[in-house]
């Protein structure tokens, strides 16, 4: 049985609840987050803190085109 569990909180929440988990994950993902975010790079140094030695973060966000402006914020 696998031992995964979701939190639905900001990663500076996170880590401030859970300070042993500082160092600890082995995935972080953050879809379609940091764009909304005041400091990008603050915000992904907190993603690297909060990763063990060989850990991966997932980041996605839409590309700052028109097209993409047409498909993402218009059509949906």
């Amino acid at each position: 049985m696998n031992n995964l569990s979701y939190k639905n909180c900001s990663i500076q929440e996170y880590l401030e609840q859970n300070p042993t988990e500082r160092g600890a994950q082995d995935l972080v993902t953050s879809m379609d987050v940091i764009e909304h975010v005041d400091n990008p790079q603050k915000f992904i140094d907190e993603l690297v803190a909060s990763l063990r030695p060989g850990g991966l973060i997932m980041l996605s966000t839409i590309s700052k085109t028109f097209y993409s402006f047409l498909t993402h914020i218009v059509v949906a």
